[in-house]
């Protein structure tokens, strides 16, 4: 009975790595970078101020002599970022491209686009993470069928809003630090989409 527990965990194990190597191959194959300097005149400023404020604290992190001086550049992006956008506020057309339109398991809209190079603004993917923060995109809601008619690489305009986080001014989805530093994810609820 032991030695057969002891086969079926192996197998549960094996599934479980096999599925995070595959979803991280899935991650990395679907990023690309959206090249903002292109549409530089017409980026608000406050998206400016942010990009600037992420691209100097990834170079400060890429540049940190040791892992303590990578984990000073986190707080010190919050800083910029809160510098740069209220916590909380609504942004309006903001320039990025489209990376990601799908659906959960429930049929909610799942959205993301990149707004500068390895910097994105997404919807949870799930209903679990979205708890309180209601961004997944309702299939009865206009934004709902504006995102369906895009596609990938579409370049588009953006409103809504982010979510205030003390560890990086305004909510980062990134596991690792490494993540967040290298290739942040932000939490944003989207109110519309326009292709450009």
């Amino acid at each position: 009975m032991v030695r057969s527990i002891n086969l079926k965990w192996g197998r549960v194990m094996r599934r479980a790595a096999y599925a995070i190597v595959i979803s991280g191959v899935l991650a990395a194959s679907s990023a690309w970078a959206f090249d903002a300097t292109k549409y530089a005149d017409q980026l608000p400023e406050a998206q400016k101020k942010f990009l600037e404020a992420v691209d100097k604290a990834r170079t400060d992190y890429g540049n940190a002599a040791n892992e303590m001086a990578k984990g000073g550049a986190r707080p010190a992006r919050a800083k910029a970022v809160c510098a740069a956008i209220k916590p909380g506020a609504v942004v309006k057309d903001w320039i990025g491209e489209v990376t990601k339109l799908t659906t959960n398991g429930d049929g909610k809209g799942v959205l993301a686009i990149s707004i500068g190079k390895d910097v994105s603004i997404a919807t949870w993917n799930n209903a679990i993470s979205d708890t309180g923060s209601n961004t997944l995109i309702e299939h009865d809601d206009p934004l709902f069928a504006k995102a369906a008619a895009l596609k990938k690489k579409a370049v588009v305009k953006v409103s809504g809003r982010f979510f205030p986080k003390k560890t990086d001014c305004v909510e980062e989805k990134s596991m690792t630090l490494n993540g967040s530093m290298t290739d942040p994810e932000y939490v944003f609820r989207f109110s519309d989409v326009t292709p450009l």
